[in-house]
C-alpha cells in the first residue's frame, strides 16, 4: 500500500473516531480491517506526523 495513503487512512480514522463512529464503521468506510483500525487508534499523532516527515524528505 502506498504510504501516503495509509498515513492518510490513521488519520482520518481519528477524525472519525472523534465524530463518534465505531471501529467497525470506520474499517468499512476505509476498507481496512478492523484490527488495523485499533492499531492506528493506538499510535499518537507524533507517531504519525513523524512518519509523515520521513516520507517527504
Amino acid at each position: 500500500m502506498n504510504k501516503r495513503l495509509l498515513i492518510d487512512k490513521r488519520k482520518k480514522t481519528k477524525e472519525l473516531h472523534k465524530k463518534g463512529w465505531s471501529d467497525c464503521k470506520i474499517a468499512r468506510h476505509l476498507a481496512a480491517s478492523k484490527n488495523s483500525v485499533g492499531k492506528w487508534m493506538q499510535m499518537d499523532e507524533k507517531s504519525v506526523d513523524t512518519v509523515l516527515k520521513l516520507l517527504l524528505i
